[in-house]
């Protein structure tokens, strides 16, 4: 399962059928969360940016959901077509619909970040810190470095 990265998540999606139905959301949310950003090769099959493959079992491992919930909420989401769940006899497949809509400002996003060559801070494994490139604005810029400093002086102490 992925762990680094991020989506992006509009805050349209409160107005969205599925808002108030927490199975359904907590699965839509994170099939966002899990799907490949980029393709991918699995045991000789190329599996899509927006799809992942898995069970009802794995997914009901990896959100709390009982397996009924997780068919019913694949249920909802197939039917108002955000997902498409197709199943063989050997595996599942998730296939997010519009996945590069939901997704592409967040790609764009980040390229257009790095390319900008601003600072932002971060801790890389042995706790040190260093500079990466970000998007501020010069006033939180030097308010996050400041913060920095004062955590790096205390941390000698």
């Amino acid at each position: 399962m992925l762990e680094y990265g991020f989506i992006f998540m509009h805050r349209s999606i409160t107005k969205w059928e599925w808002y108030k139905n927490k199975e359904t959301h907590l699965l839509f949310t994170h099939f966002l969360y899990t799907v490949n950003y980029k393709p991918e090769n699995w045991q000789g099959i190329i599996i899509n940016r927006g799809q992942r493959i898995c069970s009802y079992q794995s997914l009901s491992d990896e959100t709390g959901l009982s397996i009924k919930e997780i068919r019913t909420a694949i249920k909802h989401l197939n039917r108002s077509g955000e997902v498409a769940y197709r199943t063989t006899s050997k595996y599942g497949m998730v296939t997010v619909n519009n996945y590069n809509k939901y997704q592409t400002m967040a790609h764009e996003a980040a390229v257009e970040g790095q390319s900008r060559g601003n600072n932002v801070i971060k801790r890389n494994n042995t706790n040190n810190i260093k500079k990466e490139n970000f998007s501020f604005d010069n006033s939180s810029k030097q308010s996050v470095l400041d913060r920095i400093d004062k955590l790096s002086a205390i941390k000698k102490l």
